[in-house]
């Protein structure tokens, strides 16, 4: 998807691949793809704020209970456990955040 976004795109990207924000009526779309070349994306409640920041959150969790786990393989299915668990309580920090 973000090679065709960037090959039909009228103007060069400044990031260097094809989606960053999209935004429809009812939902906003954010991509994230830190320098290793892995793609993040989420889709949120338009009102929702800091999705670049909770994409670099994910990432930083990716890193630490995904890449560093010796029994993940590249190109499978994230089954761990720990990077769950994360990721659920950053989710729910970020939902918190939200509400305040």
């Amino acid at each position: 998807m973000q090679l065709l976004v960037q090959q039909l795109s009228p103007e060069p990207s400044d990031h260097g691949f094809g989606i960053v924000t999209m935004q429809t009526a009812s939902y906003i779309l954010q991509a994230y793809r830190p320098e290793t070349g892995v793609q993040f994306f989420v889709t949120a409640d338009l009102k929702t704020e800091n999705l670049a920041s909770f994409l670099r959150d994910v990432y930083v969790l990716y890193a630490d209970y995904v890449m560093k786990n010796p029994f993940y393989e590249l190109d499978m299915p994230i089954k761990v456990d720990r990077w769950e668990t994360h990721l659920r309580n950053l989710v729910e920090k970020y939902r918190i955040r939200q509400t305040l």
